[in-house]
């Protein structure tokens, strides 16, 4: 490479604080800027590019570099640690005059202190949203009773203790997604897998829905499998019912009056997948690529209903990705929105290892599918009613798994 090409650009380098590093065709570094050597710890050249990949040994960065090199690609890498320190890494390839790839460039973005005050912002919202929990479940128990005797309360008094219920309800629904995404981020969730049938998951959902959507005039429109004969598989129970919940929940509540709400659910020797779609607000497109980032939400829904986290959608996609799944979104303002979701038969599932292993390591198994032996359950055809509680499905007890290395965090 020729120097002559960076000769115009090295005080620029020199003052800046991200490390930048340039190499050749041969992968031999060829300037580094004071911030790089800082970084690094490496002389300001003449040394081979992986020198600087041992820093960050978990990523491979030699297919990325025939990318840079060979196929003109800019490459991100969002956050990697390397000396315990976090970085944004951004690689590029170096043209010189007649648009030909001379090089690459490294570029080094120290985000060790953003990071510290992530942490801290979750320490503070952890310990927040445990002790605001107590208070707000003691409400709500003692709410419930007074609600239950009914004859004793005047209807102006039933009405505004319910509203102080409803109320309730939101923040204890706020708090508990505080608590999730603090699990997520200390890597302190794990599975606890049992057999599931996700279509009588969807037909609970619905039916503790059911009110809500009322209220909304909102109609189900709901076309599922005969539960009898679909897929059992080895999922987490609580979790798939958060997921499905946060999305009903969300097709509810960003719905238009007299709108819709449609379930579809497939399957296949890999995959199960079902898709939540409403007939609501929508989403912007310039929003689409944030909607799973937390704490975000879409200007249109702020203004359509102003409580909510921001955390839902964030959770849902974190649960699925770590189960292999895959969760896509379509949608378009003022139209609607369908939210996609895949999972395979076989979940991998991250559980509390046996052993002392150290802390946030995640040990990955795979159970497979089990066949479904239902009892008492009522004939049902491909239009399904929503059946009351009274369907039980029988199934195998999962075999208990200890968390004493990765203990969950206190209720």
């Amino acid at each position: 490479m020729n120097n002559s090409l960076l000769l115009p650009c090295k005080n620029i380098f020199e003052s800046s604080s991200n490390g930048i590093i340039i190499f050749d065709l041969n992968h031999t570094v060829t300037y580094s800027n004071s911030s790089a050597i800082k970084l690094t710890k490496l002389p300001s050249s003449g040394y081979h590019i992986d020198e600087v990949f041992k820093i960050f040994p978990e990523l491979n960065f030699h297919s990325q570099l025939d990318n840079v090199l060979k196929n003109n690609e800019n490459i991100n890498i969002p956050e990697v640690s390397g000396r315990d320190f976090f970085y944004e890494i951004f690689i590029t390839p170096v043209i010189d005059e007649t648009n030909t790839v001379v090089g690459g460039s490294i570029l080094l973005h120290d985000i060790s202190y953003i990071k510290r005050l992530e942490e801290i912002k979750t320490k503070f919202l952890t310990v927040a949203a445990h002790q605001l929990r107590t208070p707000l479940g003691g409400m709500r128990w003692s709410l419930e009773m007074v609600l239950e005797n009914k004859e004793e309360i005047s209807s102006e008094n039933q009405n505004l203790l319910n509203q102080v219920y409803q109320s309730n309800m939101i923040a204890l629904s706020i708090v508990n997604d505080l608590l999730n995404v603090s699990k997520i981020e200390n890597q302190q969730i794990v599975d606890k897998p049992e057999p599931v049938n996700i279509i009588r998951v969807i037909q609970k959902v619905l039916t503790d829905h059911q009110a809500e959507a009322k209220i909304r005039s909102v109609n189900y429109k709901v076309n599922l499998p005969p539960a009898e004969t679909f897929p059992i598989i080895q999922v987490d129970k609580g979790k798939i019912k958060e997921i499905i919940g946060n999305l009903v929940a969300n097709a509810i509540k960003y719905n238009k009056p007299n709108g819709s709400l449609s379930v579809t659910v497939n399957s296949d020797q890999q995959n199960i997948s079902f898709s939540i779609a409403d007939t609501g607000i929508g989403i912007p497109e310039k929003d689409l690529q944030r909607i799973f980032t937390k704490f975000f939400r879409a200007g249109n829904a702020v203004l359509n209903e102003t409580s909510g986290s921001g955390l839902g959608l964030f959770v849902v996609k974190k649960y699925i990705e770590d189960w292999g799944g895959k969760v896509s979104i379509n949608s378009k303002e003022n139209i609607g929105t369908t939210v996609n979701i895949t999972l395979p038969m076989n979940i991998s599932h991250v559980i509390a290892p046996e052993t002392q292993t150290p802390k946030n390591k995640k040990t990955i198994i795979t159970l497979q599918p089990q066949s479904e032996t239902p009892i008492s359950i009522q004939p049902e055809g491909q239009t399904q009613a929503i059946p009351n509680t009274t369907n039980q499905l029988t199934e195998t007890k999962p075999q208990e798994i200890t968390t004493e290395s990765n203990p969950e965090l206190p209720t």
